[in-house]
């Protein structure tokens, strides 16, 4: 079922998030390659499906998704592309804190900057609303270190 979108909606995310497991922002339909659970950064393999990305390795990434929910191997779901998340048990995080891929744990988020020679080091969000509220907008330039 399509849902087309009217201007303000297009452009008015809600911030301030009243409950737990929620989203408000830009979310695509896609495939995953691998099992995936709530709030997993996912990067887009050569296959066309979203795997867990983690910072590493080059081979797994740029992140370019969320996932907004539970989301089994090869089944179709639901992926935030830009914009807020609320979890209130995965995401502890200190207000203003700047969020990156993990490099240690597949599909995660940290707080710390990956620092180890040929780890990418990827912001991919900001903790500005609440400590268990992020603001979801991963660039795509990324910076290995050496």
């Amino acid at each position: 079922m399509s849902k087309f979108l009217n201007a303000k909606e297009l452009t008015s995310l809600i911030a301030n998030l009243p409950h737990d497991q929620s989203w408000s922002g830009i979310t695509a339909i896609l495939q995953a390659g691998e099992n995936l659970t709530i709030t997993q950064l996912c990067y887009v393999k050569n296959d066309g499906k979203m795997w867990k990305a983690k910072a590493d390795a080059a081979a797994t990434m740029p992140c370019i998704a969320m996932a907004t929910g539970t989301i089994a191997v090869d089944a179709w779901g639901e992926f935030l592309l830009l914009g807020f998340f609320r979890e209130d048990t995965i995401l502890t995080f200190t207000l203003g804190d700047m969020l990156y891929v993990s490099d240690t744990v597949a599909g995660a988020f940290d707080n710390v900057l990956p620092a180890d020679a040929g780890e990418q080091v990827q912001v991919i969000g900001k903790c500005l609303v609440g400590v268990h509220i992020v603001y979801f907008n991963p660039s795509l330039e990324l910076v290995e270190i050496s």
